[in-house]
């Protein structure tokens, strides 16, 4: 009852003010859980991406073995995070990097350990699987000479 018998003898102006800070922070709260929630199902839908992407990778081995250790794909997708992951996109680094591939398994292999990252540097921090980064960061004609480098390589996977 002591809240109620304070608000009521509060000036009008000042219950216009808690009406108004209530109602700011409740919304903001709401806001937070709402991204609380988005950000969870966004971290279930990479682990699924990815486990899909191992399945795939458990297919191929058994007749395209990968070429590389583990420790080359992540050096590999580190250098194309931070490629992809500036204003000016460097293609080269991107194109010498897709060079370096021999098969599919070795493509997928480097999705795998690109992983979901954070892309920076915009309005909104947001996580991508390497697929996004690439189709976010190059054009249409850039992503052809990926899938160019690729083709000539006879890996049948593209961006």
């Amino acid at each position: 009852m002591g809240i109620y018998k304070y608000y009521t003898e509060m000036p009008t102006w000042a219950k216009g003010v808690t009406i108004v800070a209530l109602l700011g922070g409740s919304y903001l709260g709401y806001r937070e859980i709402k991204k609380g929630v988005e950000k969870r199902k966004q971290k279930v839908a990479g682990e699924q991406y990815l486990k899909k992407i191992q399945e795939d990778i458990d297919k191929l081995e058994q007749t395209q073995p990968h070429t590389k250790i583990e420790t080359n794909y992540r050096q590999l997708a580190d250098s194309l995070y931070i490629a992809l992951n500036e204003y000016n996109t460097d293609e080269r680094a991107v194109y010498r990097t897709f060079l370096q591939m021999n098969n599919t398994t070795d493509v997928l292999k480097l999705i795998k350990a690109f992983g979901i990252r954070t892309k920076t540097g915009g309005l909104y921090n947001e996580n991508f699987s390497l697929n996004a980064f690439i189709t976010d960061a190059m054009n249409s004609e850039e992503i052809a000479e990926i899938n160019k480098i690729l083709a000539g390589k006879k890996i049948k996977y593209y961006f």
